[in-house]
């Protein structure tokens, strides 16, 4: 099989896990706590500015109480949100929360942009991709992307002297 038809499948396979930009990590909700504590952990290659982060506070349906909800971006890609528990619809505001998050990041780097993405890659491009994924790979992928890389790599120097 073709190296590059590889490649695409196994970053077709990446990008298809990865549909949505972010995760709940932690959803706390104690009976004895007066709040529900929610980790939003964006994927990696996304990272949070501090436009965005208003663009997800100030642009919340309505306005329902900011007083409600306390964000803490703890890194470029942690998001904590607090929500006061007290409040009657505490749980709505957590769904419509989540909601939000997921209309903001699949607009931005939704599957479909990716596929539309992929048709025109080149190699190098995918090669980047990987690289920038990488971590995330299991030991055997890994393993494997790496020699295929090696081996493209020798093909292009083999190429290059027989040109010389």
């Amino acid at each position: 099989m073709n190296i590059k038809k590889v490649f695409f499948l196994l970053l077709v396979a990446i990008l298809a896990t990865t549909s949505h930009a972010f995760s709940v990590e932690n959803t706390s909700d104690d009976a004895e706590s007066p709040y529900i504590e929610i980790v939003v952990r964006l994927k990696p290659g996304v990272f949070l500015n501090k436009k965005e982060v208003n663009k997800i506070v100030h642009n919340w349906p309505n306005n329902p109480g900011l007083g409600k909800i306390r964000f803490d971006v703890v890194s470029t890609n942690t998001i904590i949100c607090i929500i006061d528990k007290e409040k009657d619809d505490a749980y709505k505001i957590k769904d419509r929360l989540l909601k939000r998050f997921r209309s903001i990041y699949e607009i931005e780097i939704g599957p479909e942009q990716f596929r539309r993405e992929e048709d025109t890659l080149s190699f190098q491009e995918v090669l980047e991709l990987y690289n920038a994924k990488k971590r995330t790979l299991s030991y055997k992928v890994r393993n494997f992307l790496d020699k295929a890389s090696l081996h493209y790599k020798r093909r292009r120097l083999h190429k290059i002297h027989k040109e010389l």
